[in-house]
């Protein structure tokens, strides 16, 4: 090794490029140190230093921690959503309103903020394991976490900063934005038709299609949560500010209208009211009650010890329950309408599938004894519900996508079905309700998804039935003026 000769390293360095004659470089003793700029922002125990340079170019922004509670006392489970509530007067504690949202900052990066303090200040109901699971669903379904690829917009105004992206979502970003226009957040660039959708479906995303506690329990979440957003002007822009304020009021009437929904469906699905009484009678191999109410509960996971916080998922009625043999069926149907030619019923036209809503409900023109039951009964007339652009909001983003769209447990492939005859532009179906005193207009527009059968003995002596795939949809889970999808 004595013998080896090592040369010493060295770096090559290019001559400085001559500057031009009439350009001179000021001398080193005129530099003066503008150094940075830094604004500190507070959200809670958290703080965030913002740096620029003295161009107001951002640098760098810094995540950092404060001795500093900041709610004192969390507000109370029972309180916890009043501030969505429709025309209530709940006043925020002083305590929750201490975090910034100034516009330089992203807009996502003030809304992932706004959903901690939320959470910080309403950490006594979401303390409860259901409570949490529903608020976990709403960010999921919504697209307010840090965790999902996906671009997001920058600040506004001057000196307006750009979202830094965490570093698991930077290693997995497969494009890129240079304008910083583009978002990816269903509730930022989609806000209406996102909290529609999420509410709209909200006995399925949780898990409880046979009880409407848990839905509702979403609605009043979702409501707070936007009231939040309103009254902290967490998104003060006009773009972001007027979306909000029609979604809250969706989400506001979202658990009345959700009421209704169910109160159709349940006389509907009667299995000893008129509808469901045919389809047992005459369903053909289509009797079968899949996807009925009892159906979607069974093998549900329910942790009746739990806690709740107040609310919880009811036990099965006895109705829900319920089933009819085809027998028995016919026979309920004999004793009521001696007129039928019971021997002579089959199923005449067939469709497997279809989204309807309804469009007007008519009252029994004779309420009292009759053998018509057209006579007696209320009608409910549907009409086609196509895919419009409005709910295409759930294809934005993949996370969105796979919750929306998750096949459920025992799924019917209603593709594999043939449909037999045409399907009308007007189907009228009949039900039971001649004692039933209620305001029917709160369900016009309510969304029927499922099998469809004309029955009797000869096309002029001829009703159509319905069986829900799951359960009616309340009425504002599509605009008033919602057009078809453009292909």
């Amino acid at each position: 090794m004595s013998g080896l000769r090592v040369e010493a390293p060295h770096i090559c360095i290019p001559p400085f490029p001559i500057s031009p004659p009439d350009v001179k470089a000021p001398a080193f003793s005129a530099y003066r140190v503008k150094g940075i700029r830094t604004r500190t922002l507070r959200r809670g125990d958290c703080t965030t230093q913002i740096c620029s340079d003295y161009n107001e170019q951002f640098l760098i922004q810094i995540e950092g921690h404060a001795p500093k509670e900041s709610v004192n006392q969390p507000i109370p489970s029972s309180k916890a959503w009043d501030i969505g509530d429709l025309g209530g007067t709940w006043a925020e504690p002083p305590a929750v309103g201490e975090v910034e949202y100034p516009q330089l900052v992203p807009p996502f990066r003030r809304l992932v903020w706004a959903t901690e303090e939320f959470q910080r200040s309403r950490r006594e109901a979401l303390s409860f394991g259901r409570t949490k699971r529903l608020f976990e669903q709403l960010r999921i379904t919504l697209g307010l976490k840090t965790s999902f690829p996906g671009l997001h917009r920058s600040g506004h105004g001057e000196g307006a900063l750009p979202y830094t992206y965490p570093a698991s979502v930077r290693k997995t970003q497969s494009n890129h934005d240079e304008t910083g226009q583009m978002e990816s957040c269903v509730l930022l660039a989609k806000t209406e038709s996102s909290v529609r959708g999420l509410l709209a479906l909200a006995r399925r995303i949780v898990e409880a299609e046979w009880d409407l506690a848990p839905a509702i329990e979403l609605a009043r979440m979702t409501a707070a949560f936007l009231a939040f957003l309103l009254h902290f002007k967490v998104l003060e822009e006009t773009d972001y500010s007027a979306p909000i304020s029609r979604a809250l009021m969706i989400a506001q009437a979202a658990p009345e209208e959700l009421k209704a929904s169910k109160r159709l469906e349940d006389i509907v699905g009667d299995p000893l009211g008129w509808n469901l009484l045919c389809w047992m009678a005459w369903g053909d191999h289509y009797a079968s009650s899949e996807r009925a109410r009892g159906e979607s509960a069974k093998g549900r996971e329910r942790e009746i010890q739990s806690s709740d916080g107040g609310w919880g998922l009811s036990e099965l009625s006895p109705q829900d329950q319920f089933t009819v043999q085809p027998d028995q069926a016919r026979h309920l149907l004999e004793t009521r309408f001696t007129k039928l030619i019971f021997h002579e019923v089959k199923v005449l036209s067939y469709i497997p599938f279809s989204r309807r809503k309804v469009k007007a409900i008519v009252a029994p023109s004779s309420p009292g004894e009759s053998d018509n039951f057209r006579d007696t009964h209320w009608r409910v007339t549907t009409v086609a519900a196509p895919w419009t652009d409005d709910e295409s909001w759930s294809h934005q983003t993949a996370h969105v996508s796979e919750v929306n769209q998750a096949q459920l447990p025992n799924q019917i492939d209603f593709e594999a079905e043939k449909q037999r005859g045409e399907e009308p532009t007007e189907i009228d179906i009949w039900i039971d309700g001649t004692d039933f005193e209620y305001d029917w207009t709160s369900v016009i527009g309510s969304g029927l998804r499922g099998r469809w059968a004309l029955i009797g003995d000869s096309e002029q002596s001829a009703w159509w039935v319905f069986k829900a795939r799951d359960y009616i949809l309340p009425r504002f889970w599509q605009p008033i003026n919602a057009g078809p999808r453009k292909m």
